[in-house]
C-alpha cells in the first residue's frame, strides 16, 4: 500500500496515466466494438438505463441528447455515482470535470468552474430542475438542501448559461434533476466514522396518467472529522503575534424536504431545509481557531402552469425563495457570545420571480422561443450581537428589481443546426446589458458533432458586494454587472453505451467582481478583465458488466500568478477523475473512485481514493465504503479570507460509510 501510495504522488506520472486512460479506453470501444447504426429516432426508443446519459435538458427549452444539445454538458446519474464511493452531493460536484469544491475558515463550501469562483457561489447557478435557488443576501447555494433519494441526476453546463438563465449563470449551471412517478420507493439508512448517521427517503404516488405526487426527505447528524490549519486566518486588525493556527472540527447537522405535486399541466414544487456546520467565522481577536456554527435555513415554493397550443408550448411560472445565513460563536470573548443574523428569521431576505415564456414550433426544422421574467430581491437588515446587544449593521435592509427579456431561434438544414439568441437584463442598481448566444452544429454521422459555440453571461452584484460594511471589508454601492464569454469548440462521439466529449475554451471576464486592497479595508469592485483558456475530456462507457467514468480538465493560466487575473494563482492547472464499477456476480458489484486536485497557490496535488462494494437482495440493497484510503490530506485556500495559507476541504483519515437501502 505504500508503494502504490508513493506512485500516485508523482503530479507528471498521474497527468500520464489519466490521459493515456482517456484516450486508449475510448480508441478501443470505438474501432474493437461493432459501431451500432442507431438512428435519433431509436435512440429516444431506448431505456433510458441502457444509455450513458445521453439526454439532457440543462441548457435548452426541451430534452435533448448531449450530441444535439447547444452546450457543454456533463450528466452523471446518482445511483452510478455512489456505487464508485461517491456517497454525497459534494462528492458528487467534484466528480464533474473543470469544477472542483473550495473552502474557507467560514463553514461554506465554494463551487470553482473553470477556475472562476466567489465565496458563496455567486458566479454559479443552481437549479433544482429549472427552478433558480439561491440566497439575495450572499448568493449561497443550498448544497445540504436537497434530499440525495430525491436526486435521478446531476447536469452542468461549464460556461455561461442559455438565454433562458440570468444572474448567477457566468461560470456555470448545476442542475438538479429530481425523480419522477417512475422511480422507486425508496429508505434509506448510513452510519459511518464520526458519528455519522443519515436517514433518507423517496415516496411517489400516481393519481392518473397526467396527475402524481412525490416527497423526499433527509435527516443527517455527524460529530465530523478535525482539520488542523495553519497561519490561514490573518486579519489586519490582529497583532503580529497573534495565535492563527489550530484544528476545527467539521460538525454537520441537516434536515430538508422536497414535495412536488403534478395535476394535468400544473406543476407544483415545494422545498424547505436547515443546515449547521462548525468553522472559525474568520478571526476572532482573541481565539481565532474556536468553533463556531453557521446556519442556513430557507424555503422555496414554485408554480408553473403549462399550455399546449397547436404548434406552440406557453408556460407561466412563479416561484418565491427564503434562504438566509447566520452565524453563532459561543466564546467570541471568555463568557460572551457572538451572534451575526436577520432579525425575524430572514423575514425580508426573498427573492420572487415571474415570468411567461413561448416555444413556437414553425416546421420540423425551424422554431422560436421567446420569453420574459420579472424578480424582486430583498435583504433585510443584517446585523452582529455581542454579548446579546446589536454593536454593528452589516447590511441595511433595501431591495432591487431586475427585469429580462430573451429569445431564440433554432433552424435545422441537412446536417447542421444553427441556434441564435440574446437576453436583454435590465437592473436597476447594476445597469443593463445584451448578452448573446450563437452556435453551429454540425453532425458527422449518427454518432459524432462537431460544435462552435459562443455564449456570454450576466452577474449582477448582491447585496454583500454591494453593501456589507465591516471593518475588514466593505461593499461598493455602484457596482456594475459583470460578464463572461466563452468561446468553445467540441466534439462528441455517443451511442447506446460510449459518450466522449472533448471540448477546448477561450474565457473572457469583463468588469469581473472580486475583492480588491482599499486605502483603509479591501473592498469589492470591478476589478477589469482577465482571460482563460482551457481543454477539457468526458469519456462514459458501459459494457456488459463494466461501467467507466473518466474526465480531466487542463486550465493553461491556472496555479500562476497574474496582476490582472489573480485568482488563477488559486485554480489548479489540471483535475482529473476515474471512477469505475464492476457488477462481480449475481447480487454482487464493486466500484472506485480516485479524483485528483493538481497543485495551486502553494498548496500540494492531492489524490482522494473512495471503494465500494454493493449487495443486493431481493429489494434490499446493502453497501459498504472506505472513503480516502491513501489518508490523503487536501487543502484548499480561505475562499472567505483570501490567506495565502490553507485550510482542510476533507477528512484527512481514512474513513467509513455503511447502509441500507429499500426499494419498494
Amino acid at each position: 500500500m505504500r508503494i502504490y501510495s508513493l506512485c500516485f504522488q508523482q503530479h507528471y506520472s498521474l497527468h500520464f496515466i489519466l490521459l493515456v486512460l482517456c484516450f486508449s479506453i475510448f480508441t478501443t470501444t470505438a474501432y474493437s466494438l461493432e459501431v451500432d447504426e442507431v438512428t435519433t429516432t431509436e435512440l429516444y426508443e431506448m431505456n433510458l438505463d441502457q444509455l450513458i446519459n445521453l439526454e439532457v435538458s440543462v441548457a435548452s427549452i426541451n430534452t435533448e441528447t448531449i450530441l444535439e444539445t447547444a452546450a457543454i454538458v456533463s450528466s452523471y446519474n446518482t445511483e452510478d455515482l455512489e456505487k464508485t464511493g461517491l456517497r454525497t452531493l459534494r462528492e458528487m460536484l467534484s466528480f464533474i470535470p473543470g469544477l472542483s469544491l473550495q473552502s474557507s475558515n467560514n463553514p461554506t463550501d465554494s463551487i470553482m468552474v473553470r477556475g472562476v469562483s466567489e465565496t458563496f457561489n455567486q458566479k454559479i447557478l443552481l437549479l433544482i430542475d429549472d427552478v433558480p435557488y439561491w440566497g439575495s443576501s450572499h448568493s449561497q447555494i443550498p448544497l445540504l438542501g436537497l434530499p440525495l433519494e430525491a436526486i435521478e441526476r446531476i447536469e452542468v453546463i461549464r460556461g455561461p448559461g442559455a438565454v433562458i438563465y440570468g444572474t448567477n449563470a457566468s461560470a456555470g449551471v448545476v442542475k438538479i434533476v429530481t425523480k419522477n412517478a417512475s422511480a422507486d420507493n425508496t429508505l434509506a439508512f448510513r452510519t459511518g466514522s464520526h458519528q455519522h448517521n443519515n436517514a433518507g427517503g423517496f415516496y411517489t404516488q400516481s393519481f392518473s396518467d397526467s396527475s402524481d405526487l412525490s416527497i423526499a426527505f433527509e435527516v443527517q447528524n455527524e460529530d465530523g472529522y478535525e482539520g488542523f490549519f495553519e497561519n490561514s486566518v490573518k486579519l489586519p486588525y490582529l497583532p503580529d503575534d497573534q495565535k492563527t493556527s489550530g484544528s476545527i472540527r467539521e460538525k454537520m447537522e441537516m434536515k430538508s424536504i422536497l414535495a412536488k405535486l403534478r395535476f394535468d399541466n400544473l406543476n407544483l414544487m415545494a422545498q424547505v431545509f436547515e443546515s449547521h456546520e462548525t468553522g472559525s467565522l474568520g478571526a476572532a481577536p482573541t481565539h481565532p481557531a474556536k468553533p463556531a456554527e453557521a446556519e442556513n435555513n430557507g424555503y422555496l415554493l414554485h408554480a408553473d402552469y403549462l399550455w399546449d397550443l397547436e404548434k406552440a408550448t406557453l408556460k407561466a411560472y412563479t416561484d418565491y425563495n427564503v434562504s438566509y445565513f447566520e452565524a453563532y460563536e459561543k466564546d467570541y470573548l471568555p463568557g460572551v457570545e457572538r451572534l451575526v443574523k436577520f432579525p425575524d428569521e430572514g423575514a425580508n431576505t426573498y427573492r420572487w420571480r415571474s415570468g411567461l415564456t413561448i416555444n413556437h414550433h414553425f416546421s420540423d426544422n425551424f422554431s422560436a422561443f421567446a420569453g420574459s421574467e420579472y424578480e424582486y430581491r430583498s435583504v433585510g437588515d443584517y446585523d452582529m450581537f455581542i454579548g446579546g446587544e446589536p454593536v454593528l449593521r452589516q447590511l441595511e435592509e433595501q431591495d432591487v428589481n431586475e427585469v429580462s427579456v430573451f429569445g431564440q431561434l433554432d433552424y435545422n438544414i441537412d446536417d447542421f443546426r444553427f441556434l441564435l439568441g440574446a437576453r436583454y437584463t435590465d437592473n436597476e442598481n447594476a445597469g443593463s446589458a445584451i448578452t448573446p448566444r450563437a452556435s453551429v452544429i454540425y453532425s458527422i454521422d449518427q454518432l459524432q458533432s462537431i460544435k462552435l459555440l459562443y455564449s456570454e453571461g450576466f452577474n449582477s452584484p448582491n447585496f454583500l458586494q454591494t453593501s456589507v460594511d465591516l471593518p475588514f471589508i466593505g461593499g461598493k454601492i455602484d457596482l456594475e454587472a459583470e460578464k463572461i464569454q466563452t468561446f468553445d469548440i467540441a466534439y462528441t462521439y455517443a451511442n447506446n453505451n460510449n459518450l466522449f466529449v472533448l471540448n477546448a475554451y477561450r474565457l473572457e471576464a469583463k468588469d469581473f467582481i472580486t475583492r480588491v486592497a482599499g486605502e483603509t479595508r479591501p473592498t469589492y469592485d470591478n476589478s477589469g478583465a482577465f482571460t482563460r483558456h482551457g481543454l477539457e475530456v468526458d469519456l462514459q462507457h458501459r459494457q456488459g458488466d463494466w461501467t467507466a467514468f473518466i474526465n480531466a480538465a487542463y486550465l493553461v493560466e491556472g496555479n500562476s500568478k497574474d496582476d490582472d487575473d489573480p485568482e488563477a494563482y488559486h485554480a489548479p492547472k489540471f483535475t482529473g477523475n476515474i471512477a469505475l464499477h464492476y457488477d462481480l456476480f449475481e447480487d454482487h458489484g464493486i466500484g472506485s473512485s480516485l479524483r485528483y486536485i493538481g497543485s495551486r497557490s502553494g498548496i500540494n496535488h492531492s489524490l482522494t481514493w473512495n471503494i465500494d462494494y454493493q449487495y443486493q437482495y431481493k429489494n434490499i440493497e446493502l453497501f459498504a465504503t472506505i472513503k480516502n484510503l491513501l489518508n490523503e490530506e487536501v487543502f484548499s485556500r480561505d475562499m472567505a479570507g483570501f490567506s495565502p495559507e490553507p485550510v482542510p476541504v476533507s477528512d484527512p483519515d481514512r474513513n467509513f460509510l455503511v447502509g441500507i437501502k429499500y426499494h419498494f
